[in-house]
């Protein structure tokens, strides 16, 4: 369901993100460490930006003046568990690939607070699991292998999952180490603060009766694509090249060959494996001469050859739908939902700044 805003996708995303970073925390980088003496003046913490709301006043953690060995080795300690510079570093390395994958470089206001935010998060994911570990809660290595196992179905094979993954520094003993702590904390959160996530069918309405913007659904496209992609860097005759391939493609298609067949077996984008199908989207979501292309078309028009910062596409319209407002009974089951990702997204937030008021933080970063 598309809700204005992506408001939808927001309240799990602060969630996700407050728990688990993308990247994992090997077993041997966790260990405790003697405490090092800290100045007298405590400095606050920065909120993370895509962090859970929490308490309006920052809790304030001790940050050492002095350079020690565990502030040379260790970012921050956590009731006397190491967070290491190493894992630090490979959180920050891996946001920095995924910008640049965006095309963005953050500059140095932005990467210091990226820095901040990063920090924040990796204490708040040690507490609770420090928490959820006292609890007793127990992950089988099974279930661990079955959730692993469902993420890699993203991707379109193994290959393409083993490349992502070493892109951002990651082994799969990481990710399994992860995952199974992302899962310890998940149970341990959901049976604590279960009897204060319930959402009633009153509230679901209210919001809907309230919000009427949220559920206006905007013109969207159903489209198919066959991508030949071109380096940014390529000269003039590589570009030609490359667009001399799809033409010979585009008369393919316009004798009549399947636009799917010749996806799969032609495209240089992951979506050859659905044969082409990008699925529906709305505008702003794709690059504007793509966007442009694929709105002007009739449901079964195929484009003419369109250039973007990707490459050359044709691009097929294979439904379209228009502008309307949800109805309450198509999106009330979606929203109960997501207001109980929004209440345990303030329960959450609440929670972890109280175990942080609670606990013997020392931060190094400088």
């Amino acid at each position: 369901m598309n809700v204005k805003g992506g408001k939808w996708l927001m309240g799990i995303a602060a969630l996700l993100t407050l728990i688990c970073m993308a990247l994992p925390v090997t077993a041997e980088e966790k260990k405790t460490v003697e405490q090092t003496p800290v100045s007298d003046k405590p400095a606050a913490t920065e909120k993370t930006v895509e962090q859970t709301p929490a308490a309006d006043k920052p809790v304030a953690t001790e940050k050492s003046g002095e350079s020690g060995q565990a502030a040379k080795d260790n970012i921050a300690t956590v009731n006397g568990v190491a967070i290491t510079r190493t894992e630090f570093d490979k959180e920050i390395d891996a946001i920095q690939q995924r910008l640049l994958m965006q095309g963005q470089k953050p500059d140095e206001a932005q990467t210091s607070e990226i820095k901040n935010n990063v920090l924040e998060n990796l204490i708040t994911r040690e507490l609770l699991w420090q928490e959820s570990q006292k609890s007793g809660v127990k992950i089988a290595d099974s279930a661990v292998d079955e959730e692993i196992s469902k993420w890699k179905k993203q991707f379109s094979d193994e290959e393409q999952f083993k490349t992502i993954i070493a892109s951002m520094n990651i082994s799969e003993e990481d990710l399994k180490a992860q995952m199974k702590q992302r899962m310890s904390v998940q149970e341990f959160l959901d049976k604590k603060l279960e009897q204060k996530i319930s959402v009633s069918d009153k509230e679901v309405k209210e919001y809907y009766d309230s919000h009427p913007d949220d559920f206006k659904q905007p013109e969207q496209v159903k489209a198919s694509h066959i991508l030949v992609k071109v380096d940014p860097k390529a000269d003039e005759a590589a570009k030609a090249g490359a667009r001399k391939k799809l033409e010979d493609i585009e008369n393919k298609v316009k004798k009549g060959e399947d636009f799917a067949a010749i996806a799969k077996s032609s495209s240089d984008c992951p979506s050859k494996d659905n044969g082409g199908d990008l699925g529906y989207f709305s505008r702003g979501q794709m690059v504007k001469p793509f966007e442009d292309a694929a709105f002007a078309l009739k449901t079964g028009e195929v484009s003419k050859i369109v250039e973007t910062q990707f490459g050359f596409h044709l691009i097929k319209a294979v439904d379209k739908k228009a502008d309307k407002t949800l109805s309450y009974d198509e999106v009330k089951d979606e929203l109960k939902d997501y207001l109980k990702q929004q209440k345990k997204v303030k329960e959450v937030g609440d929670y972890s700044q109280e175990l942080k008021g609670k606990a013997k933080i020392e931060n190094f970063l400088e």
